[in-house]
């Protein structure tokens, strides 16, 4: 394993600036993780991976059919525009994978900011289907139009969530892995304030408390905006 570290200052639209502390990030010398060293223009139009059995990257993914076979993606979450569902649904039945594949929609809503598009329960929810699909030796795809912005955002939170990253930590990781990754002063702010909401969690949360997770079924809706369905 090789290390970066970065000092990263994103100017804000008010004219003022924050500034990322130096922070150590950890790439595999074989790229494993990491597509940082030979990053090419190209590559923004594919998926990465960000994490064990987590790859990240925009809708085009859909249409390689190898790629999604070839790493036993089995749950694809959508965090795309509510108008292009019909795409996903058409894509994803062309991947011939029929019940096998699970396709989890985010109902995100078309604003500027982030927190308008996509809620803290919702970046809760994605975390959730992520673990799901790890613990049933799947691995999942998070995409979203670009694979630069809701999807980057949602992989950077279940960092926090599951990791204890800090908001700064998990966005320097995802954008290790996947080097066109946009992150602006409101999605930081975000992410910082979805970072306090776990840490108030955890700080309350004992193990008795503790509830253990069911298995969703099919075709079922969350009320919070987020849609799961198997492919038939």
């Amino acid at each position: 394993m090789t290390g970066i570290a970065s000092d990263r200052t994103v100017s804000c639209g008010d004219g003022g600036q924050v500034s990322f502390p130096r922070v150590d990030i950890k790439i595999s010398s074989n790229g494993e993780y990491s597509s940082l060293e030979n990053w090419q223009h190209e590559d923004r139009n594919r998926a990465q991976l960000v994490a064990d059995n987590l790859y990240l990257g925009p809708m085009s993914v859909l249409r390689d059919k190898q790629f999604i076979i070839k790493n036993n993606i089995r749950v694809l979450i959508s965090l795309v525009d509510p108008r292009l569902f019909n795409i996903v649904d058409k894509r994803s039945a062309q991947l011939d994978l029929g019940p096998a594949l699970k396709v989890v929609y985010v109902h995100t809503e078309p604003a500027s900011s982030l927190s308008a598009q996509i809620s803290m329960d919702e970046f809760m929810l994605v975390s959730q289907e992520i673990n799901l699909a790890r613990a049933d030796h799947v691995s999942s795809l998070v995409f979203c139009e670009t694979g630069n912005e809701k999807a980057a955002a949602a992989v950077a939170a279940h960092l926090i969530s599951t990791r204890g990253f800090t908001a700064v930590q998990a966005i320097q990781h995802v954008h290790s892995s996947r080097f066109s990754v946009h992150s602006d002063s409101q999605t930081i702010y975000y992410l910082q304030a979805y970072e306090s909401l776990c840490s108030a969690q955890n700080a309350v949360q004992s193990p008795s408390s503790v509830q253990p997770k069911r298995q969703r079924e099919p075709d079922e809706q969350f009320p919070t905006g987020l849609t799961s369905k198997r492919v038939h």
